[in-house]
């Protein structure tokens, strides 16, 4: 049973091989003549403007393609970039957690009061003169 399906898949396979055979050399000889024809009938203008359009359109395509590979490096550039910068944020982020976490409870603040100061007594504030001195003192050109 197995050799006589063998054989029928086989039959098969050889029958659309020379099928698909036979319609290519029908295709191939039709474009051959099909060929020969435009180069009889056709001007020699006609077919150098017909190939300065295929060459110009070719110049168009290679442009482009370069242009999008330009554009596609820039992305990716940019991409890298932006992801340079979010892991700094994560690995900042990161380190401000730790930070947080490992912080005293006395914590710098952020702002002093005004009423931490206090204003110096009229005993202990210098007149000019004693600026002045004090400063020739200390090597200080006045």
């Amino acid at each position: 049973m197995e050799s006589s399906t063998f054989w029928i898949f086989g039959a098969l396979f050889f029958c659309s091989f020379l099928w698909l055979a036979l319609i290519t050399l029908i295709c191939l000889a039709r474009f051959n003549s099909v060929e020969d024809q435009i180069q009889e009938k056709a001007e020699p203008k006609a077919l150098e403007r017909a190939r300065a359009v295929a060459e110009g359109a070719a110049d168009r395509v290679d442009a482009a393609t370069v242009e999008l590979r330009k554009f596609k490096e820039g992305i990716h550039a940019e991409m890298q970039r932006f992801y340079g910068i979010m892991r700094r944020n994560e690995k900042t982020l990161e380190r401000q957690a730790v930070a947080e976490q490992s912080s005293d409870e006395e914590e710098t603040p952020d702002e002093i009061p005004a009423s931490a100061f206090q204003k110096p007594s009229k005993e202990e504030e210098m007149s000019r003169a004693e600026l002045r001195a004090l400063a020739r003192s200390r090597g200080h050109r006045i």
